[in-house]
């Protein structure tokens, strides 16, 4: 069976992309576990603020949709593809100063 080098390279995307955000929810774990956040919200703040980092620095477009399907939420979200994306002044930091801004701006977990 022959596949397509279209079918190759769609393949191909869809594994960086996995592997990508799969990179970025492990560091922020190993983060949140050395660090010794345990609040609820603040665990969630790290890994939603982890996952909008990923997808700009691959230059994703995120919706709400699939920001809950990332967090494993069963939300029923509107169908009008609201866009969800890290504050621009954000863009440049690296992960560890975006969980590091988290864990500051929300005091001690």
């Amino acid at each position: 069976m022959d596949i397509s080098e279209s079918t190759q390279r769609y393949f191909k995307e869809i594994a960086e992309r996995t592997q990508d955000y799969f990179d970025t929810l492990e560091f922020t774990k190993e983060y949140i576990a050395m660090h010794g956040i345990s609040d609820h919200d603040g665990i969630l703040d790290c890994v939603l603020l982890s996952i909008l980092w990923c997808a700009s620095k691959r230059q994703d477009s995120l919706t709400e949709e699939d920001v809950c399907v990332f967090l494993n939420v069963d939300e029923t979200v509107e169908k009008g593809e609201i866009s969800v994306e890290i504050a621009p002044e954000m863009r440049e930091w690296s992960l560890e100063e975006i969980l590091e801004y988290v864990k500051g701006s929300c005091g001690t977990f």
